[in-house]
């Protein structure tokens, strides 16, 4: 995969197309098309181009697993907006700073 450095190349506006959580799959296809095609002229044109290799299979295995999978919780958000607004909500520091040590900790691997 080519990737333009320093602006958004083809392969960032498909990743941006997928993600948008208003995207038909015919516009990531379309967006991935024009990369792909993108790609080979950007070789030809003596432009700086990154390959990635490895964690594509498991970038892809969950890319495919969240799919369709709200972005938000809405249901969760409606619970903490109602325990916020009657004042019941309370916030433990500890438990919030513990998983955000944990997940700073699964993403360093």
């Amino acid at each position: 995969m080519a990737i333009r450095i320093g602006r958004y190349g083809p392969a960032e506006q498909a990743e941006r197309a997928r993600s948008r959580s208003t995207a038909t799959k015919s516009e990531a296809k379309s967006a991935q098309q024009g990369a792909a095609s993108a790609d080979k002229s950007a070789a030809t044109k003596g432009v700086d181009t990154v390959e990635l290799r490895g964690n594509s299979a498991a970038v892809s295995a969950v890319r495919e697993a969240t799919e369709g999978l709200p972005e938000v919780d809405a249901a969760k958000v409606a619970r903490l907006k109602a325990a916020i607004a009657d004042g019941s909500y309370r916030a433990n520091p500890e438990a919030i700073a513990g998983a955000m040590l944990d997940e700073a900790k699964a993403v360093e691997g």
